[in-house]
């Protein structure tokens, strides 16, 4: 029996990055069934070829080898304080948001001061534009957070927030390209 087109998958692990650059080459992803590595959002045929990796003072091969496998696989990154956890995420979000303009990234962190910190070190990468960048809490009214969802494209916030504004239906969910979970337990 044939495989229905719409039910193939493909295990991209397997595939070279330029063969994943030509599966996605000028198409939008399709919305409906979906393998997890298309999001429903238009793709940059041109950022996509490329990933970017932000030199900081030292380099140290360990978080290169984390972006790349993040970049491209869901991924837990567990490291002690001060060994890199933001600066991974922080090359993450980059090319993400240069390979899906539409597509929305959320870094979600259990507590305020928790989300403070991490909006802060993201703000200062250049490549970003601050303006698409935002705190958004549960205090900002529900009419406010779902305009700011269709405006803006990277999101600091808290679980409960996002989960409550997905329960209620206040954004697209197939916008979402990149979640990060900030500080998942102590």
């Amino acid at each position: 029996m044939q495989k229905d087109k719409e039910e193939e998958r493909i295990d991209f692990s397997k595939l070279s990055i330029q063969e994943i650059t030509k599966h996605f080459e000028g198409r939008e992803a399709r919305i409906g069934k979906n393998s997890g590595f298309e999001p429903a959002t238009k793709i940059d045929p041109d950022h996509i070829k490329t990933w970017v990796y932000l030199m900081s003072k030292s380099f140290r091969e360990y978080q290169f080898n984390m972006v790349e496998t993040c970049l491209f696989h869901n991924t837990l990154v567990c490291l002690p304080t001060g060994l890199g956890k933001t600066f991974v995420a922080a090359n993450v979000i980059l090319n993400y948001y240069n390979w899906f303009p539409d597509g929305k990234i959320f870094f979600l962190a259990p507590t305020r001061p928790l989300v403070n910190q991490q909006k802060a070190a993201v703000e200062c990468l250049k490549g970003i534009d601050p303006n698409d960048i935002l705190e958004l809490t549960g205090s900002v009214r529900p009419k406010k957070r779902e305009e700011l969802y269709r405006e803006k494209r990277l999101f600091f916030m808290t679980p409960q927030t996002i989960d409550n504004d997905l329960e209620n239906k206040l954004m697209d969910p197939t916008k979402i390209v990149l979640i990060i979970f900030g500080k998942t337990f102590d």
